[in-house]
């Protein structure tokens, strides 16, 4: 028994490595797609807290990362081939600066949104039938848990310190 533990400790460990190397690749792509392995691996792994939480906080500091640059972009240079114009374009006038710079966060937010809880949803991964996994959805019942998921990661994503304007 004492040798099944350490290696489903082991084995806990390696998912969670792999787990936040895949969570470092979302950070390269403004729009990642959402890997069912991925969805699947992270979903086992809410069965050990403190690595979710490890794997949880490796995916909100790649997509900070990726929002922040995209957030950069978007001040100085604008969209693909100039359209839509940088929102430093209008920085003489405060009211539409702010005003463009909190509806570019605005729908930052609902993609993020989107994202993550493409990535934590329990509910994503196929149910294979087995106890453990009814018994995982019976605790969750589709809230609560994952929506204090949700929350933490975007929380890490969005509040950490934007630019000061």
């Amino acid at each position: 028994m004492d040798m099944m533990a350490v290696y489903q400790e082991g084995a806990y460990e390696r998912l969670c490595r792999w787990v936040q190397a895949e969570c470092r690749k979302l950070g390269d792509n403004d729009n990642p797609e959402v890997d069912e392995l991925l969805k699947t691996a992270i979903h086992w792994l809410k069965e050990k807290p403190a690595l979710f939480k490890y794997c949880a906080e490796e995916l909100a500091n790649m997509r900070h990362n990726a929002l922040f640059r995209r957030f950069i972009s978007a001040l100085t240079r604008g969209g693909p081939g100039g359209m839509p114009r940088p929102i430093e374009v209008h920085a003489h006038d405060p009211l539409r600066y702010v005003g463009d710079m909190l509806g570019w966060l605005h729908q930052a937010l609902a993609s993020e949104r989107e994202l993550v809880h493409a990535q934590l949803d329990p509910d994503a991964v196929v149910d294979t039938g087995s106890t453990v996994n009814r018994f995982s959805k019976i605790l969750e019942n589709g809230t609560g848990k994952t929506e204090s998921d949700l929350t933490f990661v975007l929380d890490r994503i969005f509040g950490r310190s934007l630019p000061a304007f």
